[in-house]
């Protein structure tokens, strides 16, 4: 995926906190997760979401991440999903892959240190948002706009480079505490899966060095 923060639905980044944005905590609601009732698990389903990233990795690995939002786009039963990376500079993140509503955005981001993924990476713990465009008001061009936002970090070798997250656009769905557990599991695996593509890349590099050397 390209690290162009442009896409057909450009969302203008800044990165200073402006007048009138709210606190964060004012928009943060992460211990509601826990309080809301929750299905029980469907372990069918998410079996079937990590086969599908399974056969994705073998198949066609290029395609691992975009897999992985619309898997998570189908278990946890969102409305929008996706995954956003730091750039190689870190200073800000790109949406690597999206599902759903949101997909035309697919390539925008957000700066790495005022945003909402900067703010779970910060913490290094899932969040859940509403209406955090409220606070970061380079988010309102991204519609629909998102009733609830639930993000957890996304690991490479045991560090955080990005976020896992799932959007409701509207207030008939609520997030739960199931829905944690299913993205922080589909994350495990997709973590798993993206350092063996890292991997194979360099070995592939590694190979094609040692033939030009010969």
């Amino acid at each position: 995926m390209t690290e162009s923060a442009k896409s057909n639905n450009d969302v203008p980044l800044e990165a200073s906190i402006p007048e009138g944005a709210v606190p964060l905590e004012s928009i943060l609601c992460t211990e509601e997760l826990h309080r809301r009732p929750w299905r029980p698990p469907d372990y069918g389903k998410e079996n079937r979401a990590l086969v599908a990233l399974s056969s994705a990795l073998a198949d066609s690995p290029r395609t691992i991440l975009q897999t992985l939002a619309e898997k998570v786009l189908e278990v946890v039963q969102a409305d929008s999903a996706g995954l956003s990376l730091l750039t190689k500079d870190e200073k800000r993140f790109y949406w690597a892959a999206i599902a759903g509503a949101w997909q035309p955005h697919i390539g925008g981001g957000t700066p790495r240190d005022f945003g909402p993924c900067g703010d779970v990476l910060d913490r290094n713990v899932p969040m859940l948002f509403t209406h955090w465009e409220r606070r970061y008001p380079y988010l309102r061009p991204a519609t629909p706009l998102a009733e609830e936002g639930l993000l957890v970090p996304f690991y490479v070798h045991g560090k955080a480079v990005g976020t896992i997250w799932a959007i409701a656009h509207n207030d008939r769905r609520k997030f739960d505490a199931e829905d944690l557990r299913l993205l922080e599991s589909l994350g495990r695996f997709a973590s798993a899966a993206y350092q063996a593509l890292a991997s194979i890349d360099d070995l592939k590099c590694q190979i094609a060095e040692r033939e030009k050397a010969e």
